[in-house]
């Protein structure tokens, strides 16, 4: 099967605080009926406009516009494109959609809502139109940009705890978040920040990211064995590793090799 993917920068200086990059998926081979994507969690907030065939992509009955907001992901979830599928995606930092809006999206952990519940849905439905209609990339991008930047209400920045969420990011998740905190503010304060800015609390959000960083080592390796990140140091012991595993992915690392597929090795 073939997915195509194309990483975009993001153009007003202005949001560079609160997005990451975007990106374009297209789904081009023909991929079989009921056809199901597992997914990773990343470790942010994703904007996801899907566009071209895009029948059952979602497969919920709350989902049904063509433009969700999805917040942090604690757990793979599965996605199931046709051929044809194209996804346009937004991604926030980690603590990027509440700092540029001032919303929480604590209430999303583990799901979604249609983006019009946030948005005015006549600018939604204007961007889908021009993806619908596969109007040049920059237009979508300037369309999405002034829609952000109209609706834009920052929050208080804690630029202290945005740092650590930074090195915690760069370190993979392999860090202490409560020791890197602890040096000038209190632990409440702290798990505050995380529940209501990131969605998460640390420890999870620690987690989300070591195994995010523990499959990208699988897809740039494929013959890599799991005892080599148990001894690499990543894990306590085998079991501390299945455990964590499982939690993620409701199946054990022996099993999951079926489920790797080119969607998820692009999006990590």
């Amino acid at each position: 099967m073939n997915v195509t993917q194309k990483k975009l920068e993001v153009i007003n200086p202005g949001l560079k605080d609160y997005i990451n990059d975007y990106y374009v998926f297209e789904f081009e081979s023909e991929l079989p009926n009921n056809f199901t994507f597992k997914v990773p969690p990343t470790g942010f907030p994703t904007m996801l406009f899907c566009f071209g065939n895009k029948m059952n992509f979602f497969q919920h009955k709350h989902l049904t516009n063509e433009s969700i907001i999805v917040g942090q992901l604690s757990k793979h979830i599965n996605l199931h494109p046709v051929t044809g599928t194209k996804i346009f995606g937004v991604n926030f930092k980690p603590y990027g959609f509440y700092n540029l809006f001032n919303k929480s999206l604590k209430d999303l952990k583990n799901s979604a809502i249609e983006s019009s519940v946030i948005f005015d849905g006549e600018s939604i439905t204007f961007i889908e139109e021009l993806l619908t209609k596969n109007c040049p990339i920059n237009d979508v991008m300037y369309s999405i940009e002034s829609l952000l930047l109209f609706h834009k209400k920052e929050a208080v920045k804690n630029d202290f705890f945005d740092g650590i969420v930074d090195e915690i990011v760069k370190m993979n998740g392999l860090a202490d978040p409560f020791q890197m905190a602890t040096k000038n503010a209190s632990i409440r304060s702290f798990q505050r920040y995380f529940n209501e800015v990131i969605g998460i609390n640390p420890k999870v959000f620690c987690q989300v990211l070591r195994h995010k960083f523990i499959l990208q080592l699988l897809y740039m390796n494929p013959d890599l064995k799991w005892n080599e990140l148990i001894l690499g140091g990543y894990y306590y012991d085998y079991s501390h590793f299945q455990k964590d595993f499982l939690k993620f992915t409701d199946v054990k690392p022996i099993d999951y090799l079926p489920y790797i597929n080119p969607f998820a090795q692009k999006l990590l």
